[in-house]
């Protein structure tokens, strides 16, 4: 049995914020692999242009490099229609059903989970993992209602404060302002190479 930690997202760009939080996912955890998987068609989320899933796919590889432990997975961008985390998970429990699956949200989440489609299939198909910042406040409370509202456990993933964000990533490529250290030099290469963000 594998325990794969399961990271979704837009990552539109993918930046170190990402890269670091999937590092620390698989050793705080002690998962034999993380997946980042970017989102075919999520309900909602991100305003501004979201590129083809391929071209964010070809991000997220040049990010991780030659990390064996952590892997792109096009698993939501085959899917037609709107996708749903609970959908995604089911069709990945019932294909990976020998193994383990972490789910990782963020700590914002905690606060709009009951709103998500179905919240409960994601709890019963996976271990739900909750990314707190180092220097959050008042994680104690949000998990113990969590826990109580899903009648169920949840794994805290500490991590540093990394103060970047995609949607300023975008902005600051559209004004020609330096996203240098903001993401990895495979991807900033790529991004300019292919004038990605500039419309």
């Amino acid at each position: 049995m594998s325990k794969i930690g399961i990271f979704g997202g837009t990552f539109n760009p993918v930046h170190i914020g990402h890269m670091i939080m999937a590092e620390n996912f698989y050793e705080q955890l002690n998962l034999d692999e993380v997946w980042m998987m970017p989102s075919g068609n999520p309900p909602h989320k991100d305003c501004g242009i979201i590129l083809d899933g391929n071209v964010r796919c070809e991000m997220i590889r040049r990010a991780i490099g030659d990390n064996k432990h952590i892997k792109c997975s096009d698993f939501e961008l085959k899917r037609d229609g709107v996708i749903y985390t609970a959908d995604t998970l089911q069709l990945l429990k019932e294909k990976y059903s020998s193994d383990k699956l972490y789910f990782l949200i963020g700590e914002d989440s905690l606060d709009s989970f009951e709103t998500w489609y179905h919240p409960e299939r994601i709890v019963s198909q996976s271990d739900i993992v909750v990314a707190v910042r180092s220097n959050g406040t008042g994680i104690d409370e949000k998990i113990k209602a969590f826990t109580k509202t899903f009648k169920c456990s949840l794994s805290v993933l500490r991590i540093p404060y990394i103060g970047v964000s995609s949607s300023d990533i975008r902005e600051r490529i559209r004004k020609d302002n330096t996203i240098k250290y903001m993401i990895n030099e495979n991807v900033e290469k790529f991004i300019y190479e292919n004038n990605l963000y500039k419309g």
